[in-house]
């Protein structure tokens, strides 16, 4: 009965998660809770565990690097927000019997979610199109794509994307090895839809690397080698054909990926690309490398090198570097950085050892979305990152088992 209580908790917190962030932090509270309430002596020693240890290293450098922040009161903020990184894999090694006899019900969870919120954001949006008498292709214009379309539920479309894009992994791989296929083929057509109005670049390039080249790789026959290569080719063809037809998604997916990556502030004025903005962040590096200015730093360090360099709207907006590489080396110096690439390393080998198509792909989200966003300085990502990655670890039976 208890372990049913925790399941339960477990799938309201992913449920909550592509809902505002303060759902998902109310199940996690509770969950937490009823982790510490029921934990008998032998649960609360698995703080001492290596693997929960390992996994808890953030967590550590983060609380290192405040020792030495300039900004104490808001290094202390954030180091509250970022306590699921301290608290999930203690959690996930408490329930870990709970999560590998209940893997695949807490996927569907996420799933449901997540099919749930883009039938309320497509509802939402063809509401606006019959009520403000639009025509139908408005639904693919920028009133109706990315950050506009989860306007209504206030979610970061980027989050929201990879959310839906765990769930299409899921989905697939369950409609290879399912009786009834159909029911998942069927999710995974809807998330596809909502990938594709959502816009995420980032993720977008993690369903090509999966699509070429992780998907054919781990399936174990050659003709099923075949068959996904040949989906592969053909869905690359139908993008192609999709970019180029449209407008603002030739805009959205390589216009603006291409100003992104340029480095002269002069092509976009009013909202500098990352490259202008990492720019920004690498001049703090060089005169830090070795030791970073402590947690909290980033935000008014930045602001300053904005302001000098003239970088006016990313001064105003109050951006942050979108990296979260470069995030870790300016808070927490070389120490952060090779701790935070080395635990993605060390994870994505094991992955790779155990064939897990959807640990490998949860990874790679988590890699490529790092490169373009501070993923953990907003709670959506955070609570994703805390809770799935040493969910993975804890959740297979064997460490190299299927």
């Amino acid at each position: 009965m208890l372990k049913n209580v925790s399941l339960y908790l477990i799938l309201l917190f992913l449920v909550c998660l592509p809902l505002d962030h303060f759902y998902s932090e109310v199940a996690l509270i509770a969950l937490t809770g009823h982790t510490m309430l029921l934990a008998r002596r032998e649960d609360w020693e698995k703080f001492l565990d290596r693997r929960v240890l390992a996994l808890q290293s953030l967590f550590g450098v983060i609380l290192l690097a405040t020792l030495y922040s300039p900004y104490k009161a808001l290094a202390l903020q954030d180091v509250f927000q970022a306590l699921p990184l301290f608290l999930c894999p203690w959690l996930c090694a408490v329930l870990q019997p709970v999560l590998i006899a209940n893997r695949d019900r807490i996927f569907g969870g996420l799933c449901l979610s997540c099919v749930a919120v883009l039938l309320y954001l497509y509802g939402d949006a063809l509401y606006a199109i019959h009520y403000f008498h639009l025509p139908l292709r408005e639904l693919f214009s920028d009133h109706f794509v990315n950050q506009q379309f989860t306007e209504p539920l206030g979610v970061h479309a980027t989050y929201l994307s990879m959310y839906c894009a765990l769930s299409l992994f899921w989905c697939i791989r369950r409609g290879l090895v399912a009786r009834r296929p159909l029911l998942y083929f069927c999710g995974a057509l809807l998330l596809s839809f909502g990938l594709v109005q959502l816009s995420a670049k980032c993720v977008w390039v993690v369903l090509v690397i999966m699509g070429a080249v992780v998907f054919p790789y781990y399936l174990t026959s050659s003709r099923q080698r075949i068959y996904a290569f040949a989906a592969a080719g053909v869905a690359a063809l139908i993008l192609g054909i999709v970019l180029l037809q449209s407008g603002f998604f030739h805009k959205r997916m390589i216009d603006d990926f291409s100003r992104d990556l340029v480095a002269n502030k002069t092509v976009n004025v009013e909202n500098q690309s990352r490259m202008v903005r990492w720019g920004a962040a690498w001049s703090l590096i060089r005169s830090a490398p070795v030791a970073g200015y402590g947690w909290g730093t980033e935000r008014p360090l930045l602001q300053d090198a904005y302001f000098r360099q003239g970088l006016y709207e990313p001064y105003l907006l109050g951006l942050n570097a979108h990296n979260q590489f470069l995030h870790w080396w300016i808070t927490t110096g070389l120490l952060g950085l090779l701790v935070y690439t080395g635990l993605l390393g060390a994870a994505l080998y094991t992955a790779f050892r155990a064939r897990d198509l959807l640990w490998t792909g949860f990874l790679l989200l988590v890699i490529v979305v790092s490169l373009v966003e501070n993923i953990l300085d907003v709670q959506q990502g955070l609570f994703f990152v805390s809770f799935f990655f040493p969910f993975f670890f804890f959740s297979k039976r064997t460490l190299y088992g299927r």
